[in-house]
């Protein structure tokens, strides 16, 4: 009789996970994203890259947020990019930007093309959300005949690097210090 009263919580404990797990993972919708949601793109990075803020010196954090408010910067980003979402229940929980090998900067050369802004909200961590839409970046690239695909990453984001190695992608150079942080080329031959 004592059995019951331990094993038909945990049934249902066991029962709730799995439709829980079950419906995430069905409302999650991968696509590219629209100029008219460029706000809650910059929401999103804003929150995102706001969750390192502890881990970097006041000045750096300013010179974060200048950066990702900036109007000029969001300009360039959606009309030289093709950004990805990922949404559930139509709300945007995570974004990767693919940028073409015509789009060459100081830490991408012209023969590649390169992800940036791979952001997800905080409750969405650690759920798949950030390797499927670098998968969508890779998958894309290849479509248009990219050679390569390169990102960086910082040296606090080992959960992003671990998922980096996982898709295949190689830790190329070091690059100069960035907000005083240590940060590293990735690079995936397609």
């Amino acid at each position: 009789m004592n059995n019951i009263f331990i094993i038909a919580p945990l049934i249902a404990l066991l029962i709730v996970f799995f439709i829980y797990s079950t419906r995430l993972k069905t409302f999650l919708n991968y696509r590219r994203a629209h100029p008219h949601e460029r706000e809650l793109l910059k929401e999103l990075a804003m929150q995102s890259f706001g969750s390192y803020e502890s881990l970097h010196l006041p000045i750096y954090v300013e010179v974060m947020k200048t950066n990702l408010a900036d109007e000029a910067n969001w300009d360039q980003i959606l009309t030289q990019s093709i950004p990805f979402v990922c949404e559930n229940n139509n709300t945007i929980i995570g974004m990767a930007c693919l940028f073409s090998s015509k789009n060459p900067t100081d830490i991408f050369p012209a023969h590649t093309s390169y992800i940036r802004l791979l952001a997800v909200n905080q409750n969405y961590t650690g759920k798949g959300v950030a390797k499927k839409l670098v998968a969508e970046c890779i998958k894309e690239a290849r479509e248009t005949g990219e050679k390569t695909v390169m990102l960086h990453t910082a040296e606090f984001m080992t959960a992003a690097q671990h998922i980096y190695e996982n898709l295949g992608f190689i830790r190329v150079k070091e690059l100069p210090e960035r907000y005083g942080k240590k940060y590293w080329l990735y690079e995936l031959a397609l």
